[in-house]
C-alpha cells in the first residue's frame, strides 16, 4: 500500500542522504590513519555488506523486515559515485580530471538510470512472465550489479597499487 510505503521510502532515502556526511567523515578518517586507496576500499567493504542485505529485502515475505533490510543496503551502497569521482580527483593528473569524471558521470547515468529499471522489467515480463516475480528480478539485478561492482572495484585497487599515495592531502 502506497500510503504505508510511501513515506517509509521517504524516510530511507532521507536517511542514506544524510549518510553520506557520516561515510565521508569516516572515509577522511580512513585516509588520515593512512589508508590508500580509502574511498575505494570503503565502497568495496559498503557492496559486500549491501549485497546480502538488498537480497534479503527482495526475498523476505515479510514487509517491515524487507524495509530494514532494505535501509541498510540503500544507506550503505547510496552515494557510490562520490566516492569514484573523489578517487578521480585524487588519482588523475590535473590535465585529464574533467573528461574523465564527465565520462564517468555519463556512464554511470546511463547504465543507472536506463539500464538498471529496464533489467528488472526485462527480467519479470520475459523471464519470468509473472508481474509477482518483481523480486526475483531485483535480486538477479543487484546481484548481477554488485558482481559487476566488486570486480571494477578490486581491478581499480590492483591497477592502483602503484600510484603514489595521496596522504598529503590531509595532513
Amino acid at each position: 500500500d502506497v500510503t504505508i510505503y510511501g513515506p517509509i521510502m521517504f524516510w530511507i532515502g532521507a536517511v542514506s542522504a544524510i549518510s553520506v556526511l557520516f561515510k565521508g567523515m569516516l572515509v577522511d578518517w580512513l585516509v588520515r590513519r593512512g589508508v590508500r586507496f580509502a574511498h575505494l576500499r570503503f565502497y568495496l567493504f559498503a557492496i559486500l555488506v549491501a549485497t546480502p542485505a538488498a537480497l534479503f529485502a527482495f526475498t523476505t515475505p515479510n514487509p517491515i523486515v524487507s524495509m530494514i533490510a532494505y535501509g541498510l543496503a540503500d544507506g550503505l551502497a547510496s552515494a557510490a559515485m562520490l566516492y569514484f569521482a573523489a578517487t578521480i580527483q585524487l588519482y588523475l593528473p590535473q590535465e585529464f580530471r574533467g573528461r574523465i569524471n564527465a565520462l564517468f558521470l555519463m556512464t554511470i547515468t546511463i547504465v543507472a538510470s536506463g539500464t538498471g529499471p529496464m533489467a528488472v522489467a526485462s527480467i519479470t515480463d520475459y523471464m519470468f512472465a509473472d508481474p509477482a516475480a518483481i523480486g526475483k528480478s531485483l535480486t538477479i539485478v543487484a546481484v548481477s550489479a554488485a558482481a559487476g561492482s566488486v570486480l571494477t572495484i578490486w581491478i581499480s585497487l590492483r591497477r592502483l597499487s602503484n600510484v603514489p599515495s595521496a596522504s598529503h592531502i590531509f595532513p
